[in-house]
């Protein structure tokens, strides 16, 4: 028991010296405000990574997928329908999840601190929403 505490300890100060010696701003930071700002610019690219890793995590489920359907298509009766055609939508829903929660996001509006909803304009609006992401990812 006492050498499992130890070791947690140990750990524990292991990591803390080396965020210390990584981050030294974040590390001697006077007060919670500071840090909060260095976090949030460390961060600020995050989404456009997370979002490459969902087109490409999509994409290739999406050839996996298609790869199944021909697989079944050569012997339908050793390879079945549903685990290709259950990849090609796992594969569509994950692609189209950046897209999608960039729109939700753009609904989001901030008043006096509070996060509310933005109202739907008119159908041609959501038409050029959609238009405009469509081009933005074929360009």
């Amino acid at each position: 028991m006492k050498r499992v505490l130890f070791e947690n300890l140990f750990k524990t100060g292991l990591m803390a010296a080396v965020i210390v010696a990584a981050c030294p701003d974040l590390s001697w930071a006077q007060d919670l405000s500071g840090s909060v700002t260095s976090v949030k610019t460390g961060i600020r690219d995050m989404p456009n990574l997370v979002s490459g890793f969902a087109y490409i995590a999509g994409g290739a489920a999406m050839l996996s997928g298609a790869g199944m359907l021909k697989k079944h298509a050569d012997n339908p009766q050793q390879n079945p329908l549903a685990p290709g055609v259950a990849r090609m939508s796992i594969g569509g829903v994950v692609a189209a999840a950046p897209s999608f929660l960039q729109y939700v996001n753009n609904t989001l509006k901030t008043d006096n601190g509070a996060i509310t909803y933005k109202g739907l304009g008119p159908v041609t609006e959501l038409k050029i929403n959609i238009m405009n992401q469509i081009h933005s990812l074929l360009s």
